[in-house]
């Protein structure tokens, strides 16, 4: 394969991805409603991307108006004291989830937070992500409060100060072009059990939503060519256009009269006759990414002729190019069978002759 392909496809996807390109601000705004443990998205809509509600698990909701805050945080600290003996419980947070439609990849660039709390509420606080299943905390941040001091991403709040707003975390790399992205804050060392904590004000998502369907390839594969041709098989190569993958179509004696479709995928086989077959006779041969292959099945002194289809995409997303192109399609005849030489005529007994030297013996 012509080791450009990959790049030359590389350069298309990105330019068709950032063609296709939206971005989003998504936004829970709580008001008077946020003391529940699940609170519905109530931001704008977006094309291709929806939205969790978010919710306070393993811990009780508490009221606190415009904010989403709970009780029931780890303890472990002290009024007055930033010495902490708690630890984060993995069963405590406040967590959504986002995802991308068939079709659609999302990237998360930021969350802007805010942190609250009650006088006895929690004095630590740290971000964790789906990407690996939640496994390890968050650390990179493109501004936070100044009243909050970060340590490999654990905030710790001060003990006099109601809230802290403004921390905008940044997810990173692991959160680009997926289809789906979850964040959990773990809140955790309460100073009591009865302490509330945990957002304050609204939180807001940012990031982008991509149409992850190419569409059509645009340059067709062309100079279809012939090598090794045999009775009953060939040797056909070409040069690819600008799809990810192309499909070869074959029909005997006639030219190839049906096209492949959209949103449809193909069995293919080298065998002629073997692969499926689109309109009648029109043979699916070859589906890949490669310039070449083998066919195989055929019957000498017939004309096979050979249309070639680049296509992007799969299954109901699948976008083929079914335009001609220099030398696409083509065709080519396997030779006839050589002639099978006639058995000599018989000669009559009384003319053959032994010869013995220059004498003759009739029999």
């Amino acid at each position: 394969m012509n080791p450009r392909v990959p790049t030359l496809l590389t350069i298309l996807i990105f330019c068709l991805t950032l063609f296709g390109q939206t971005s989003f601000t998504a936004t829970y705004t709580f008001g008077s409603d946020g003391n529940v443990s699940s609170f519905a998205y109530n931001g704008s809509s977006y094309t291709g991307l929806s939205f969790s509600t978010i919710e306070k698990v393993g811990v009780t909701s508490s009221s606190s108006s415009g904010n989403f805050r709970a009780t029931g945080w780890p303890t472990g600290a002290t009024s007055g004291s930033d010495s902490f003996t708690g630890s984060v419980d993995l069963g405590k947070y406040i967590g959504f989830s986002l995802s991308a439609s068939e079709g659609y990849t999302l990237s998360v660039s930021s969350i802007t937070f805010g942190i609250g709390r009650s006088g006895t509420g929690t004095r630590q606080a740290q971000w964790r992500g789906s990407a690996d299943t939640y496994g390890t905390v968050l650390s990179s941040y493109n501004n936070i409060n100044s009243g909050l001091t970060n340590s490999s991403g654990v905030l710790t709040n001060p003990d006099s100060d109601p809230n802290w707003t403004g921390n905008i975390l940044s997810p990173g790399s692991n959160y680009s072009n997926v289809s789906n992205a979850g964040f959990r804050l773990y809140l955790f060392n309460a100073e009591a059990g009865t302490g509330t904590a945990g957002l304050q004000g609204p939180i807001t998502i940012s990031g982008t939503v991509s149409s992850a369907i190419l569409p059509a390839p645009s340059s067709q594969a062309s100079g279809i060519s012939f090598a090794n041709v045999s009775q009953n098989g060939m040797d056909i190569s070409w040069t690819s256009g600008n799809g990810a993958q192309r499909l070869v179509l074959a029909r005997a004696g006639a030219a190839v009269s049906g096209n492949p479709v959209d949103g449809n995928d193909y069995s293919a086989s080298g065998v002629f006759g073997s692969g499926d077959q689109i309109g009648s006779g029109n043979y699916v041969v070859y589906e890949g990414s490669g310039t070449s292959f083998s066919l195989s099945g055929l019957t000498a002194s017939t004309t096979y002729n050979i249309r070639v289809y680049e296509f992007n995409n799969s299954g109901a997303n699948t976008r083929y190019n079914i335009n001609s192109a220099t030398s696409n399609p083509a065709s080519q005849a396997t030779p006839a069978p050589l002639p099978v030489p006639d058995p000599p005529a018989a000669t009559a007994a009384s003319q053959v002759e032994q010869r013995f030297g220059s004498h003759s013996i009739p029999f």
